[in-house]
């Protein structure tokens, strides 16, 4: 979803993270004032599915992937949009409590 937010909506938003993208560097996490996001282990039979130099990178961060833990704390700042270096996270209008 490529469009501007206002305010009145932020408590809709959340972050997703792109799996076949995240790397695990861990700079969203970091840069979430409201600790929307997490560093979790990837089983080792969803990284099957995953390009291999996705695979390559996580073998260098632990095998750890960023998580949205607490998708109900975004407020859509963008931060961690900013900090990915592989461009892993959007911000999507969210359905319930899902991911």
């Amino acid at each position: 979803m490529n469009r501007a937010f206002d305010c009145g909506e932020i408590e809709a938003i959340a972050p997703v993270i792109d799996r076949d993208r995240c790397v695990g560097d861990s700079g969203c996490v970091a840069v979430c004032p409201h600790q929307v996001l997490a560093l979790k282990a990837v089983a080792a039979h969803d990284c099957d599915g995953l390009p291999a130099s996705t695979r390559f990178l996580l073998s260098l961060s632990q095998g750890l992937q960023a998580a949205v833990v607490a998708p109900e704390c975004c407020r859509a700042c963008g931060l961690c949009l900013a900090v990915c270096s592989q461009h892993a996270i959007t911000l999507q209008v969210r359905n319930g409590d899902a991911e």
